[in-house]
């Protein structure tokens, strides 16, 4: 199954939840996220409806350019209607 192109995000298919809690994340999005046996993952989850899978190698770099942007987060909010 080819991965379908969802906005700048790719769908890469489904999977199921094991007796053990246990999923396979689909070969193709191993390849291409460049994923490795063992490699640690954070696992979030959102209003109770869905969950974000990241590698904690990426995290740094996220915190970074989110700490960059602060600023204009903070700028976009005091301008924002309330």
């Amino acid at each position: 199954m080819k991965p379908k192109p969802f906005g700048q995000h790719t769908l890469y298919g489904s999977t199921t939840v094991g007796a053990r809690g246990q999923v396979v994340i689909p070969i193709k999005a191993r390849r291409d996220l460049k994923l490795k046996a063992g490699e640690e993952m954070l696992v979030a989850g959102a209003h109770g409806r869905f969950l974000m899978i990241m590698k904690i190698s990426e995290m740094k770099g996220i915190m970074e350019e989110l700490a960059e942007r602060i600023s204009e987060f903070k700028k976009l909010a005091s301008t924002a209607k309330k």
